[in-house]
C-alpha cells in the first residue's frame, strides 16, 4: 500500500510533534517543580534568618523589608501554585474523560461477552447435534471443526481484549487518583499561603502606618531610598565599565537617542513624584529623584520602552524588585517597586514588551512605578524623553 506524498509528511509531521510533546512534558514538570522547591526554600531560609532575632532586636524598617520581601516571595509562590493548579485541574478532566470512555468500552465488551457466552450455551448441544447429523463426509467434519477452532480463538481473543481492557481501567483510575491527590494536595498548600499573605499584607498596612505617623521613621524611610538609588548606580556604573572595555566595533548601534519626545510610557498612570529635588512630605528636607514615580493599579503591565537585553534583576530594601535595561550606547532605563518580574537577565526585550508588573514592594505610596533613565554614568529626567500625554 502506498501514502501519497501529503499524507507521508503529515504523518511525519504529528510523529514529530508526539516526540517533542513527549520530551517537553516531562522537562517542563521538572522545570515547574523546580521553581517551586526554589521559592519554598527562600521562603523558609528568609523566616529562619529573621526568626532568629527576637521582634525586639529588629527595628521598624527592618520588619517592614522582612514582610516586603516575604510578600514578594509568597505571591510568586502562589502564582506558581496557580500554574501547577490549572495544569494538573486540565489533567484530571482530560484523565477523566478518559476514563469514562474506557468504562463504557469495558462494559460493552462484557456485556458482548456475556450475551456470547449465554447464547454458547443454551445452544451448544442442539447445534452440535445438528451439525453431526448434517455432515456427510470427512472433509465437511473438518470444515466443521476448523470453523469451531476458529469460533474458539474468536472468544479467546475477545476474553484477552477484555482483560487488556481491565488492566488499563485499572492503571487509569489510578492514575487519576494520583493526580486528584495532587491537585488537592496544591489547592490546601496555595489555601493556606494565601491566609499568610493576607496577615503579611495587614501587618504591612499597620506598620506603613505608623511609620507615616512618625517623622523620625520616616527620614529613616527616606535614608533607605537613597541608599537604594546608590545601588542602582553601583550597578549601572558597573554595566559601564564592562561596555567601555568592549572594542567599539562590537557595540550595538542604540534607537534610544533617535526616541527622545516620542518614547512610550513604561505604564499607564499619573506621575506623583518628578524628576530632580522632592520635597518629603511632613519634613522640611529634601531629597533627589533620579527618576519619576507614576502611581498606577496594582499589576498593571510595566513595559520596556525601548528594545535592549536585560542587564540586572535585584531587590533592594526601599525600592523592591529592580529591573535595569541595557538600550546600548550607554543608555539604560530603570524599573523599581514591581510585584511580578517576567523577564530573565540577558534576555532580549522589544519596545513595548512586558517585563513586570506594578506594585508596592518597599513603597510608601501604594502600588507605584519608580523609572529612571541613565545616559552613562548620569540620570536625566525621564519626562525629556517620554512622549507628551494629552
Amino acid at each position: 500500500m502506498f501514502v501519497s506524498g501529503k499524507k507521508f509528511y503529515a504523518f511525519i509531521f504529528f510523529g514529530l510533534i508526539l516526540c517533542w510533546t513527549s520530551v517537553a512534558w516531562p522537562q517542563a514538570k521538572r522545570q515547574e517543580r523546580s521553581r517551586l522547591q526554589k521559592i519554598r526554600a527562600e521562603i523558609q531560609r528568609y523566616r529562619k534568618m529573621w526568626a532568629q532575632q527576637s521582634r525586639k532586636e529588629q527595628t521598624t524598617l527592618e520588619q517592614l523589608s522582612r514582610i516586603d520581601r516575604e510578600i514578594d516571595l509568597l505571591q510568586s509562590l502562589i502564582r506558581e501554585l496557580r500554574k501547577k493548579e490549572a495544569r494538573l485541574k486540565a489533567n484530571v478532566f482530560s484523565t477523566n474523560a478518559d476514563l469514562l470512555q474506557l468504562q463504557e468500552e469495558f462494559e460493552k465488551q462484557r456485556e458482548a461477552y456475556a450475551a456470547r457466552l449465554v447464547h454458547f450455551y443454551k445452544h451448544r448441544n442442539l447445534d452440535n447435534l445438528e451439525i453431526l447429523l448434517s455432515v456427510r463426509s470427512l472433509s465437511q467434519a473438518l470444515v466443521w471443526a476448523k470453523y469451531m477452532r476458529r469460533i474458539s480463538e474468536a472468544d479467546q481473543r475477545r476474553l484477552r481484549k477484555i482483560q487488556e481492557t481491565k488492566t488499563a481501567l485499572e492503571a487509569l483510575n489510578r492514575r487519576y487518583r494520583r493526580q486528584l491527590a495532587d491537585l488537592n494536595a496544591v489547592l490546601k498548600e496555595k489555601a493556606t499561603e494565601e491566609k499568610t499573605l493576607q496577615k503579611r499584607r495587614k501587618s504591612r498596612r499597620k506598620l506603613l502606618a505608623k511609620i507615616r505617623s512618625d517623622k523620625k521613621l520616616y527620614a529613616q524611610k527616606i535614608a533607605e531610598y537613597e541608599q537604594a538609588a546608590k545601588e542602582i548606580e553601583r550597578l549601572i556604573r558597573s554595566r559601564e565599565k564592562e561596555r567601555l572595555k568592549r572594542p567599539l566595533n562590537l557595540e550595538r548601534v542604540s534607537q534610544f537617542p533617535r526616541l527622545k519626545g516620542k518614547m512610550i510610557w513604561p505604564t499607564r498612570g499619573k506621575v506623583i513624584r518628578r524628576f530632580g529635588k522632592v520635597k518629603n512630605p511632613g519634613l522640611n528636607t529634601y531629597y533627589i529623584n533620579e527618576g519619576i514615580d507614576i502611581k498606577a493599579p496594582m499589576g498593571a503591565d510595566v513595559r520596556s520602552t525601548c528594545s535592549g537585553v536585560i542587564t540586572a534583576i535585584t531587590w533592594q530594601r526601599g525600592r523592591g524588585n529592580i529591573v535595569i535595561v541595557n538600550h546600548f550606547g550607554g543608555y539604560y532605563t530603570v524599573y523599581t517597586h514591581l510585584s511580578q518580574i517576567l523577564v530573565t537577565i540577558g534576555q532580549e526585550v522589544k519596545t513595548g514588551e512586558v517585563i513586570g508588573k506594578v506594585g508596592d514592594t518597599g513603597s510608601l505610596s501604594g502600588p507605584v512605578l519608580h523609572f529612571e533613565i541613565w545616559k552613562e554614568k548620569t540620570p536625566v529626567n525621564p519626562l525629556r524623553w517620554l512622549r507628551r500625554t494629552s
